[in-house]
């Protein structure tokens, strides 16, 4: 259906805020899209550490739990320094991973990056 699902701000290349309006009918074609391309392992424990204020917390969020997985909320994808956990799926940005590939803090678990 054609009914809004979340607006999304963006600076753009002016540095002006836009609002993006993303309807449900692309948040839906996401999480099929999804299912067909990840394999239930690699998203059963998804580290969750995106803010909402950026469109890539609603794949962080809604992939996993619309095929019945487990979230690990965290502040930052850097917990993982501190606090080990079973993830199956880190998705961060890169400087990020480096931090976490320096410090050995990558669990054996994590099969997706």
């Amino acid at each position: 259906a054609r009914h809004l699902a979340y607006v999304i701000y963006t600076s753009g290349s002016t540095g002006t805020p836009k609002g993006v309006m993303v309807e449900h009918a692309s948040t839906v074609n996401l999480l099929h899209w999804s299912s067909g391309v990840f394999a239930d392992s690699e998203i059963s424990r998804t580290l969750f550490s995106t803010s909402i204020s950026f469109d890539l917390s609603v794949y962080e969020c809604f992939v996993p739990l619309s095929q019945g997985s487990t979230l690990y909320l965290v502040e930052d994808a850097l917990a993982l320094a501190q606090t080990p956990l079973d993830v199956s799926l880190i998705n961060t940005v890169p400087s990020a991973i480096a931090a976490l590939v320096d410090q050995k803090a990558v669990p054996a678990s994590t099969s997706v990056i």
